[in-house]
């Protein structure tokens, strides 16, 4: 339930929580301290002891640590693999699975992951798809859309734009689990300050123009460093 403290919700933050609600196609958010305040409080919302997660062999380093090191601390599984390999995801769900978990472009080797294929299987399995969008953003890719069940981000990055804010998103079309995720905000305490959420709203006007200049600036980074004799080898999206 609401409470009058800044921890169980104020204007501001709920004006963040909407705005990322309308970029990401979502019926509800939930804004957090951080990008792994999100992941976390997400995390441990949906899973309990004894359940598995099955994870993309590369994640965000602090994500990982958490999947791999504290988890197990609550009795959680976390199975890595390579989710570009449909069939080795087929095989490992033929174990149950709470929650299917990923980045569709990799941090930091930007391996890119089919998001539908990738969700039916989990679905098909009964699994909970969670996918990390702070790479590419709902400019580039709005994953509800793709049948995702719940969105996290770093807001910290690409929506905020400028380096002076921290903070993180929940969003997702079930709005029981949002509200279930805003318990665990209030219970575990990552919860956003006002003044961050402003700085954010703030940066997220210049999200499209500056997500557009971000992939020009890369791509002309990335042929660079794909002609250079020094370089063996060179990872991007919008190369062939």
């Amino acid at each position: 339930a609401r409470t009058h403290y800044t921890r169980g919700g104020n204007p501001t933050i709920d004006a963040l929580e909407a705005a990322v609600v309308s970029l990401e196609g979502g019926n509800a958010a939930v804004a957090a301290a951080c990008g792994m305040s999100a992941i976390t409080q997400a995390l441990l919302t949906l899973l309990r002891a004894g359940e598995r997660i099955v994870c993309h062999r590369s994640v965000y380093d602090w994500t990982d640590t958490f999947l791999l090191e504290e988890l197990p601390k609550f009795g959680i599984e976390t199975v890595q693999i390579d989710l570009r390999d449909a069939e080795a995801l087929k095989s490992e769900l033929l174990r149950p699975a709470r929650v299917v978990y990923f980045e569709p472009l990799s941090n930091p080797g930007l391996d890119m992951i089919d998001v539908k294929t990738v969700t039916g299987i989990a679905h098909d399995a009964g699994a909970v798809v969670v996918i990390d969008n702070t790479f590419l953003s709902p400019a580039l890719l709005r994953p509800l859309e793709h049948g995702v069940d719940v969105v996290v981000h770093s807001a910290t990055k690409f929506l905020c734009g400028h380096s002076n804010a921290m903070g993180g998103v929940i969003v997702s079309n079930d709005e029981d689990l949002i509200a279930r995720i805003r318990t665990s905000r209030n219970i575990y305490g990552g919860v956003i300050s006002p003044f961050n959420a402003f700085a954010i709203l703030h940066g997220i006007s210049t999200l499209r123009l500056r997500m557009q200049q971000h992939g020009a600036n890369a791509q002309k980074v990335a042929q660079f460093l794909a002609q250079h004799p020094a370089v063996v080898e060179t990872r991007y999206p919008g190369l062939p």
